[in-house]
């Protein structure tokens, strides 16, 4: 996956992540208690001024009940197998990100992680 799809992927997730905090009447003030990540990271993130890693997806998803699954899903330009079976999914910065930081996820966070990987596999 070139740089550029890399980056259209991952605003259109960061758009449908803004749209639902939205019509949930979550404030970035509220996410960043919810999801114990800094106000500043998080208005970056929605001005797309810094791209999130995996783990912060996962974070902020488990805070506000996002489906990150769903998202990748509906933005991701493979078709269903070929996001399975795609050998340069590894190095997609999104998810090469996220090798480095699962150490740092609570169980809770793993469980949520599996269960989108296992999602996405499954379609």
């Amino acid at each position: 996956m070139k740089t550029r799809e890399t980056h259209s992927v991952v605003n259109n997730v960061i758009l449908a992540f803004k749209e639902h905090c939205e019509l949930k009447k979550i404030t970035p003030y509220r996410l960043s208690l919810l999801a114990d990540v800094s106000k500043s990271s998080i208005s970056k993130i929605e001005n797309f001024e810094q791209n999130p890693t995996f783990s912060m997806m996962i974070r902020l998803s488990a805070a506000t009940e996002f489906d990150l699954p769903q998202a990748l899903y509906q933005h991701y330009p493979y078709p269903k197998s070929a996001l399975v079976e795609n050998e340069l999914l590894g190095k997609d910065p999104l998810f090469y990100t996220a090798l480095h930081k699962l150490k740092k996820l609570s169980p809770r966070q793993l469980k949520l992680a599996y269960k989108i990987l296992a999602d996405i596999a499954e379609e």
